[in-house]
């Protein structure tokens, strides 16, 4: 009897207080168990757990359940149960990416995530990057990387399709392979090519560069800004330059190819018929010719619509021709022929007309004021400066030639 009632006393003073401290009399009042020691520690349970939701190594854990892992599935340390897994207590974020940046030593750290899901980034709670494991990447507010390693970056950037890349505010890479660079700029054929803010590659491996340039025929290149090349396989090159026909060539600012297989070369020309080449032709409507230009071959400074300083040839059998001239020249002073008769008159080739050689063909034209019983026997060089011409009078009676005109074409060959 004695002493269950001293045992019953043990266990009144035991429960009277709050604290229990083991090897100190004296336990904190904030604390239920106070360990004192100056050269030990505590000990907690070792387990080897199998995974970070392991509950087979320890069945039912309690909420708050703390071990101390020793296995090789799991990072070895402090660990406590959270109610759905085990989660690891660090007391330094050795591992954690600093707000002021961290010191990397090795080249395997990394920021990331170690499964399938996407790598995301985020202000005021609205996503603004990510980066999916399929390779897809979408910066800015907005962007959209639907498609396998496509690329988005600006905001609202719209990159759909497999390996396509769209570039700045509004951009869109709609078609398979495409590239969009540019604000508003829209590649939406296959393979397309749009740079340039509101640059538009709508055919199929079309390329349209510069802004508001548009390229919508399949295999279509436009170049300039406002330039426009809509048929098959039709190039536009310069501002406001157009190729709206299969295969037509636009080379020039406002230059316009309209029709099949033509070529507009040069500032405002417009080939609106199949199969021509129209250099120079500035027209407006009702095709009355507004602007003279000249083209020049081996000069830059042409004086005719087609100045060429080199050899031409003319055929496929042809010969090559050095250079024509054309002048004419008048008698000044009186020169009389005596009835049936004839006299040479010697000429001054001017200089801007002068052969390099002799190896010439010389042609001659009298005016029409020249007598009819006048004719010419025949026209020779005296060099390269000077040529003679063989009058001849048919008639019965003196002719004075004074004033006579004749028009001379020089070929050099």
């Amino acid at each position: 009897m004695f002493y269950r009632i001293t045992f019953l006393l043990f266990l009144v003073s035991f429960f009277g207080f709050s604290q229990v401290g083991i090897n100190t009399s004296n336990p904190d009042s904030s604390s239920m168990l106070d360990i004192s020691a100056t050269n030990k520690g505590l000990l907690i349970p070792r387990v080897s757990l199998n995974s970070i939701t392991d509950q087979t190594t320890i069945a039912s854990p309690a909420l708050s359940l703390l071990v101390f892992n020793t296995g090789n599935a799991v990072a070895e340390g402090f660990y406590f149960w959270n109610g759905t897994q085990w989660e690891t207590l660090k007391t330094e974020l050795t591992d954690a990416w600093m707000l002021e940046g961290n010191t990397v030593l090795e080249s395997s750290y990394a920021l990331g995530t170690n499964n399938e899901m996407p790598l995301l980034f985020k202000t005021n709670g609205v996503q603004v990057a990510n980066f999916d494991p399929s390779g897809e990447i979408g910066i800015g507010f907005g962007s959209n990387s639907g498609g396998v390693n496509a690329i988005a970056i600006g905001r609202n950037a719209n990159a759909v399709s497999e390996q396509n890349i769209a570039i700045g505010l509004g951009s869109g890479a709609n078609g398979s392979n495409t590239f969009a660079l540019g604000t508003y700029a829209v590649a939406s054929g296959d393979y397309g090519t749009a740079v340039g803010t509101n640059a538009s590659a709508n055919g199929k491996n079309a390329s349209a560069f510069g802004h508001l340039a548009n390229a919508s025929g399949e295999e279509s290149v436009s170049v300039g800004g406002g330039s426009r090349a809509e048929g098959l396989s039709a190039v536009a090159l310069g501002p406001y330059a157009e190729a709206t026909a299969v295969k037509s060539f636009s080379l020039g600012p406002n230059t316009k190819a309209s029709a099949e297989n033509s070529f507009a070369l040069g500032i405002g020309a417009v080939a609106d018929v199949p199969n021509t080449v129209i250099i120079g032709e500035v027209q407006v409507p009702g095709g009355i010719d507004v602007t003279p230009v000249n083209v020049g071959i081996g000069t830059k400074s042409p004086s005719a619509r087609l100045d060429v300083n080199g050899d031409v040839k003319l055929g496929r059998k042809g010969n090559v021709i050095k250079g024509i001239a054309g002048f004419s020249r008048t008698l000044t002073s009186s020169t009389t022929i005596p009835a049936n008769s004839t006299v040479i008159v010697p000429f001054t080739i001017p200089t801007t007309s002068q052969p390099s050689t002799t190896n010439a063909t010389l042609n001659y034209t009298l005016a029409s004021s020249v007598n009819d019983a006048i004719s010419v026997s025949w026209v020779k060089f005296n060099g390269v400066g000077n040529l003679r011409i063989k009058f001849r009078n048919e008639s019965g009676i003196p002719v004075d030639i004074n004033g006579a005109k004749v028009n001379f074409t020089i070929v050099e060959f």
